[in-house]
C-alpha cells in the first residue's frame, strides 16, 4: 500500500439519493405524480424527487412506481409518504415508513484531518494521496464474479467534460484465433492500452446498467447545473467513491437490503463501518517476475497508470489469449481467467 495513515483521514457516508417501490390503486402519469410529490419540498439548497415505473422510465401510465429522492432524510421522505396517502390513498405504513427501498447512491467521503496537516499545500498533498489511493486500489471483486467485466460500456474510463477510455485498442489486426476474445480483455493485455486519468477527473468503474457500478472523484467542486462549477472551499475538498445500487428484478434480496437497508426506516440506523470491510475493497497489485525475480517492468506500469483493475484486466486478457490460442501449462491444462485475483490488504 502506499505511505498513507489512514488515521490521518475522517471518513464520512452519506446517501445521495435513495429509491422505493410504491404500488398505486389505480394507473396514473409517472409526471403528474411527480408533480404532486415535488409541492411538498420546500427544502432550499437539497435535491428534488423523481417518479418513474419500475422499468425507470418517465412519462409512463402505471400503478407500480418508483420515487426516487435526491439528499434523502426520514423527514423528507414523510412529507412524500403524506403527500401519497392523502392524494392517492396509499398507506404510509404507519411512523416506521415501511416502503421497500430499491435502489441508493451512496457516496463515501475521505477528508485530511485539521489536526494531522501542516499547511494549505500538505492538505492538497494528502487529498491528492487519498484519490490517487482509491483510483489505484480500489477493485472490487463484484464486477469479476456477476458476469463478464467485457461489456462495451464497462471499459474503465474518466470524464473531465469530455469521456475518456483509460483503457482503448491498439491500432492493428487481430489474429483470427483471437476474435471470440472481448475487446476490452484483448486491449487490457497490451501495456501500451493504457492510459492514466488526470486528478481532476472522474473516474468510473463497471458500465451505468451494471446493478452496483461506481464513481471516483477528487471532489474539489459542485455541479450546480451542466455548465455551472461551484468550487468548494478548501476545508470541503475531499477523495470520494460514490457506490450506485439498484436492481433491475424485484424477487429476492435486493442490493440494498444486502446492506441491512429494507425501508426508508433504516437510514437512521446504518453505520457505514458495519460495511466498511465489503464496501472499500482495496486489493494490493500482484506483478510477474522476471528470471531475475524482479517485478515485470511492464506490469508495474500498467498499475501506475490503471491501478488494480487495469492489472486484473492485463492477466484476464493474457490468459483469455492463451485460451483462445490453445496455450496450455505443463500439465495440459488452459488458463482459467475466473480464477485470478489479486490478494487482499489487511484493513
Amino acid at each position: 500500500m502506499p505511505d498513507v495513515n489512514l488515521h490521518h483521514y475522517r471518513c464520512r457516508a452519506v446517501f445521495d439519493w435513495m429509491e422505493v417501490a410504491i404500488d398505486l390503486p389505480k394507473k396514473m402519469l409517472t409526471l403528474n405524480v411527480g408533480r404532486a410529490l415535488k409541492t411538498a419540498l420546500s427544502d432550499p439548497g437539497l435535491g428534488g424527487v423523481m417518479v418513474t415505473d419500475r422499468a425507470r422510465k418517465t412519462g409512463e401510465h402505471t400503478d407500480q412506481m418508483l420515487i426516487r429522492l435526491q439528499d434523502p432524510s426520514l423527514q423528507r421522505f414523510k412529507k412524500l409518504f403524506e403527500v401519497i396517502e392523502r392524494r392517492y390513498h396509499v398507506p404510509s405504513a404507519g411512523p416506521t415508513m415501511q416502503h421497500r427501498v430499491v435502489g441508493l447512491e451512496l457516496s463515501v467521503d475521505f477528508y485530511p484531518r485539521p489536526s494531522k496537516i501542516k499547511d494549505e499545500d500538505d492538505r492538497i498533498l494528502r487529498r491528492i494521496q487519498m484519490s490517487e489511493l482509491l483510483r489505484k486500489h480500489f477493485a472490487p471483486d463484484e464486477l469479476f464474479i456477476s458476469g463478464d467485466f467485457s461489456h462495451t460500456r464497462d471499459w474503465l474510463r474518466y470524464s473531465d467534460g469530455m469521456t475518456y477510455r483509460q483503457i482503448s485498442a491498439v491500432p492493428g489486426p487481430a489474429a483470427k484465433a483471437l476474435r471470440e476474445v472481448p475487446k476490452l480483455l484483448l486491449a487490457s493485455s497490451d501495456p501500451k492500452g493504457h492510459a492514466p486519468a488526470p486528478i481532476n477527473a472522474t473516474v468510473y468503474v463497471g458500465e451505468k446498467e451494471r446493478e452496483l457500478h461506481y464513481r471516483l472523484q477528487d471532489k474539489t467542486g459542485n455541479m450546480r447545473q451542466k455548465s455551472e462549477f461551484r468550487a468548494l472551499p478548501p476545508q470541503e475538498r475531499r477523495s470520494r467513491i460514490e457506490y450506485t445500487l439498484f436492481n433491475k428484478g424485484w424477487k429476492g434480496e435486493t442490493l440494498a437490503e444486502q446492506l441491512g437497508i429494507y425501508t426508508v426506516s433504516d437510514i437512521s440506523g446504518f453505520q457505514f463501518q458495519n460495511n466498511r470491510t465489503s464496501l472499500l475493497t482495496f486489493e494490493l497489485p500482484v506483478f510477474s517476475v522476471d528470471k531475475t525475480g524482479a517485478p515485470a517492468l511492464e506490469e508495474i506500469e500498467i498499475f501506475k497508470k490503471t491501478g488494480c483493475v487495469g492489472l486484473k484486466l492485463f492477466h484476464i486478457g493474457r490468459q483469455e489469449i492463451e485460451r483462445a490460442k490453445d496455450i496450455r501449462d505443463e500439465m495440459g491444462r488452459l488458463p482459467n481467467p475466473t480464477c485470478w485475483r489479486c490478494p487482499k490488504p489487511p484493513m
